[in-house]
């Protein structure tokens, strides 16, 4: 299942949070780490 996308906010550090329940669906926990990356054109990936 794919929910609605949710739109996040990024602060002056340049730091955004992710919602714990997207985290959770991902197989994710707040004390991960994940790769991220530019995909090119606006889009970021994170990857466990």
């Amino acid at each position: 299942m794919i929910r609605e996308p949710a739109e996040l906010q990024i602060d002056d550090d340049g730091r955004v949070s992710l919602p714990l329940g997207l985290l959770a669906e991902a197989g994710l926990d707040a004390a991960g780490r994940i790769l991220a990356f530019s995909d090119g054109d606006g889009r970021i990936v994170l990857q466990r």
